[in-house]
């Protein structure tokens, strides 16, 4: 298979993504791990918050972040 071929999927990959640390920001530290929780209650700013998100994210698995989207989307 060709990187052309599997566009799509990481497109898919790529909103799931998006969607989950959207999901995250925006039920605030209810379901970030410890220490993420400990990183959000230390930021200063919304950028800080958001970087957090962001980091929380990237430290998932691709399986974890999929039940992750699917559980709070549901």
């Amino acid at each position: 298979m060709t990187s052309d071929d599997r566009q799509g999927y990481y497109e898919d990959q790529r909103n799931l993504l998006m969607e989950l640390a959207d999901v995250l920001y925006e039920s605030g530290s209810e379901h970030l791990d410890s220490v993420s929780l400990e990183a959000w209650n230390k930021a200063e700013s919304d950028q800080g918050q958001k970087r957090v998100i962001v980091d929380q994210v990237a430290s998932l698995t691709d399986p974890i972040a999929v039940a992750m989207h699917q559980r709070l989307r549901s």
